[in-house]
């Protein structure tokens, strides 16, 4: 009968791992499909998850979450989306929160009038209201993130020859960051553009075009986090204007900079910005 649909319903959710020694904990979950899209999988998940990987707890909490997996039936992917509401992330002392969070993963098109699907994935994302704080004095004042990224041979790492996502980054991976454009409380807005490379060690390397709008609101933005960085954020404002050239990132006009990235440091000519942590796979 009416909704003609196929779906598992479970009150509590818990993940074990084969050996015991990872577990994860979640509330109430409904999964499945209807007759008429039966290639479309639709998930919810009720809060809250919690796990101790690692030997610290991670807990996260929302209002809504849900995953929808679009499949085809040469055993392809076609789409996955991730959206949520109201997300809260907690763990040693860290806090971290949204309100409002929408991804899509699919595969990237190189011809759009036959849709022939290449090799690579397209990464999308939104963040509304994404603000954290540690016990530790770090904080990171409300923002607005989206950006677009393709993951090259994505789909035939993760799709064909099914690579779990750790394995395909600690292998190194090549990313072309479309755009990354952080949007701040004032009109002030932070624009990035470029290809990145990641490292079989987990240092990031690679140039990226770097622009500014607003930049007494980024000044004051970066102020809240380092003092430090707020001067940084005034001497690249000061060099675009002075050498950048217009550009357009993320549908907004900015004047950018060619910033250079090698195995984590970041540098503009000979100076240097800052440090890019190194990414850990084995976690």
């Amino acid at each position: 009968g009416f909704p003609f649909s196929l779906s598992v319903n479970c009150e509590k959710t818990s993940v074990v791992t084969v050996r015991g020694t990872e577990r994860a904990d979640a509330g109430a979950l409904t999964t499945g499909a209807s007759v008429f899209s039966p290639d479309v999988i639709t998930t919810n998940l009720k809060s809250p998850f919690t796990t101790f990987a690692g030997g610290k707890e991670l807990r996260v909490d929302w209002s809504r979450l849900e995953a929808k997996v679009d499949t085809n039936f040469n055993a392809g992917l076609d789409l996955i989306e991730l959206r949520g509401n109201k997300i809260k992330l907690s763990r040693d002392g860290l806090n971290a929160s949204t309100r409002s969070h929408l991804s899509r993963l699919t595969p990237e098109l190189w011809n759009r009038k036959s849709e022939t699907k290449t090799t690579s994935l397209l990464y999308r994302f939104w963040v509304k209201n994404f603000e954290m704080k540690n016990t530790g004095g770090l904080e990171i004042p409300p923002a607005d993130i989206r950006g677009v990224a393709v993951l090259q041979n994505g789909y035939l790492d993760l799709v064909d020859r099914r690579l779990p996502i750790k394995s395909v980054l600690a292998d190194g991976a090549n990313i072309r960051l479309v755009n990354l454009v952080i949007a701040l409380d004032g009109g002030g807005q932070l624009g990035f553009s470029g290809p990145i490379q990641l490292s079989k060690d987990g240092l990031i390397s690679g140039k990226v075009r770097m622009g500014i709008a607003g930049p007494k609101a980024v000044a004051e933005w970066a102020a809240k986090i380092d003092p430090n960085l707020q001067q940084a954020v005034a001497g690249l404002a000061q060099a675009t204007s002075g050498m950048g050239k217009p550009s357009k990132i993320g549908g907004k006009d900015m004047r950018t900079i060619s910033v250079k990235i090698k195995r984590g440091e970041i540098r503009l000519g000979f100076i240097k910005l800052g440090k890019i942590p190194r990414l850990q796979f084995d976690r």
